[in-house]
């Protein structure tokens, strides 16, 4: 297929690759999926459900707030970047660029602020008097171990080098909030103990094990076609 150039690239001999950042036209649309993407990943979806069954005491409510954000985000997202790198020719586009220091620091906040809310609504959710003790003792467990799992990925991107080391050391800032806020709920607000029987822990550790289990295979098939649709743009 004949791709007609309906922008001003940058003259090849210069710079032969080129993002959607260089081009005014695809900047706009290249924003919209950045922020589709601060807003409706799985991290802040997740916190939005958790605000949600705060609000209306209601899990199925948080469930719909949850699969809703994701999947409309998913393909709001996914749009916005396909009209965005249409103004570039596949094999000029430059998609291995790191995104701007003030961008990833954008995308952070959003993240951090909303575990740092959710956290503290939730901590408060499980100190009303109609949540039983089992259920704080699953959600610590669940919560322990998503945070670990948050550290053992960031330390595998950082020997693997998969991003930039500034964001990968950026990206611990989330992890270091729910830290602190799990830290506080729990042993401070709630007056938390670790129970006799870890039964409820470890049913918290085996639910958010399996769910993290998910999220790890469902990435590493996302990443394997990203490959094979990259070496085939440039074959």
């Amino acid at each position: 297929m004949k791709i007609t150039e309906t922008v001003n690239l940058p003259d090849p001999s210069i710079q032969p690759l080129v993002h959607p950042l260089d081009i005014p036209e695809a900047r706009k649309d290249f924003l919209k999926a950045w922020l589709w993407e601060a807003l409706a990943n799985p991290s802040v979806s997740l916190c939005l459900a958790a605000i949600a069954w705060f609000a209306t005491g209601n899990w199925v409510a948080a469930v719909l707030v949850f699969a809703g954000t994701v999947g409309f985000g998913w393909m709001a997202r996914r749009w916005s970047l396909r009209e965005a790198w249409e103004f570039i020719p596949r094999k000029r586009q430059d998609r291995e660029r790191a995104l701007p220091l003030r961008w990833v620091l954008g995308s952070i906040s959003i993240l951090s602020f909303f575990l740092g809310v959710a956290g503290l609504l939730l901590v408060m959710r499980l100190n009303r008097a109609d949540i039983p003790i089992d259920v704080a003792q699953v959600c610590f467990g669940a919560g322990v171990t998503a945070v670990l799992l948050g550290y053992v990925v960031q330390a595998i991107g950082l020997i693997r080098r998969a991003r930039p080391v500034r964001d990968l050391l950026l990206g611990m800032i989330p992890l270091v909030v729910v830290t602190v806020v799990a830290a506080f709920g729990f042993f401070l607000l709630l007056d938390f103990e670790l129970p006799a029987d870890p039964t409820n822990f470890l049913i918290g550790v085996a639910i958010m094990g399996v769910a993290g289990l998910i999220g790890g295979i469902l990435s590493l098939i996302e990443r394997a076609r990203g490959r094979r649709s990259t070496n085939r743009d440039y074959s």
